[in-house]
């Protein structure tokens, strides 16, 4: 979208809707109509305001991204649930059919194949690795902060990065583990992951290279990734270091966020906030099964939270976090 809008692609105007944190289908509609028709349109029916909005699209080239989309209908066997109903998929199916042919634009980024749309509501455009000359570069950006360099030629490393196929999380967890051990001792406990566990589908990949991963962090990080798998899509550490407490237990809160942080599966945003990356609940799951107690304290802090904030105005409670963004 920077580049699109950097070399006046944009069109019309954009719109941006992420899905992790939308229960409606509704709410696309109400957002574009009072964004393209006025707040006044926002009181119109439901269908009226579909067809005015769709009509208005139609006509304008906007760009229109639908973020995390996986959200929207689930990933089986993940800890992705559907956040709408089918009744709000539906919705989703009519306004995408209303645009075809029109000169709006809308990209949706999903991890997940969305069957459910078919290929005349959505044309699926696969995204291939990292590869060739950029690859080597990405690879050797990772690696410039361990103090590594690549050898090229070597048939171990490209081996290695075969197997990732190009993909930039996969590679980067894989290569912070060569301080650890050989390439070719990764390139076998890849082989194992995906023949064993995970079969050969694209993301059941990446979850078995995150696996490896997982394997080679401190084991005195166990308690913070027991609680930081109950969070979604935000973390705080302060809020972490009082669960902790709470527990009567000591963990290397800000060591753990750093090696989260390397591997990309964490960003820091500021005031100890850390926005977590959606594959790395999944990962989190399985080997770190969250005890009564820091449930409890979960909950405790959470609802203290809650209490806290409900008495002020909607700006105010959103602000600790997207104020930072």
């Amino acid at each position: 979208m920077h580049w699109l809008d950097a070399t006046n692609g944009l069109g019309a105007g954009a719109f941006w809707f992420s899905f992790e944190d939308i229960h409606s289908g509704g709410y696309i509609i109400d957002t574009l109509t009072g964004a393209l028709l006025g707040t006044q349109a926002m009181a119109l029916p439901l269908e009226q305001k579909l067809t005015l909005v769709t009509k208005k699209l139609r006509e304008h080239p906007f760009r229109i991204v639908w973020d995390n989309f996986e959200s929207a209908s689930g990933i089986p066997g993940t800890e992705v649930s559907a956040l709408l109903s089918g009744a709000d998929r539906q919705l989703l199916k009519q306004f995408l059919a209303g645009l075809l042919g029109g000169q709006t634009k809308i990209i949706i980024t999903s991890r997940a194949p969305e069957k459910w749309l078919t290929d005349q509501e959505c044309y699926r455009l696969p995204l291939a690795g990292l590869q060739g000359e950029e690859l080597w570069q990405y690879c050797d950006a990772v690696v410039s902060d361990l103090k590594l360099a690549l050898d090229r030629q070597n048939e171990d490393y490209r081996a290695l990065l075969d197997r990732l196929e190009g993909k930039p999380l996969a590679v980067r967890v894989i290569l912070l583990r060569l301080t650890e051990r050989p390439a070719k001792a990764l390139l076998t406990e890849l082989d194992e992951n995906f023949q064993v566990r995970y079969g050969d589908q694209g993301r059941e990949r990446i979850q078995a290279t995150l696996a490896i991963f997982e394997k080679g962090l401190d084991r005195a990080f166990e308690p913070v990734l027991r609680l930081l798998w109950l969070n979604e899509h935000y973390a705080d550490a302060g809020l972490i270091s009082a669960m902790l407490k709470q527990t009567g237990e000591t963990a290397p809160i800000a060591e753990c966020f750093s090696a989260l942080k390397s591997a990309g599966l964490c960003l820091a945003v500021g005031n100890n906030f850390h926005q977590i990356h959606p594959a790395l609940r999944n990962l989190l799951i399985r080997p770190h099964q969250v005890r009564k107690e820091e449930q409890r304290a979960f909950v405790d802090m959470m609802d203290d939270l809650a209490d806290a904030y409900a008495p002020k105005e909607l700006h105010e409670q959103r602000l600790p976090i997207t104020g930072l963004l």
